[in-house]
């Protein structure tokens, strides 16, 4: 015969429920954050060498950085062709960083030697 069911025991199993319950939303929740975080912004690099780009079209997502470095002997420029971003002179050694903000395809060149030619597109 099943003992008589008190207050006591009834208030002790809803309680458990619900502390389980809430466990489980809790970690719905969790997983549910965690699957719609949008992944880090991420740094491409793009060497500036033998008065090229290398690589001359880097494809990024928002948010992500391009970091060109000049490793010529001699200086040059990252220059949007619309003039949006422009690195200004860099010596050689140099480094300079666009953070990538707006959807498109962004072509550049350098200002100095304006047959070297580059493309980001922005996703």
């Amino acid at each position: 015969m099943k003992p008589p069911t008190t207050t006591s025991d009834v208030r002790h199993r809803t309680l458990s429920r619900a502390v389980a319950n809430i466990a489980l939303i809790g970690a719905a929740i969790a997983m549910g954050i965690t699957a719609c975080t949008s992944p880090q912004p991420r740094v491409h690099q793009v060497a500036i060498s033998n008065f090229l780009y290398s690589p001359d079209t880097v494809v990024v997502a928002l948010g992500d950085t391009v970091t060109w470095t000049n490793e010529d002997f001699v200086p040059h420029t990252v220059t949007a062709r619309d003039n949006s971003f422009d690195s200004q002179s860099l010596a050689p050694g140099a480094t300079w960083s666009w953070v990538a903000s707006t959807p498109g395809v962004h072509p550049y060149l350098c200002t100095f030697h304006p047959n070297m030619l580059g493309t980001i597109e922005v996703r």
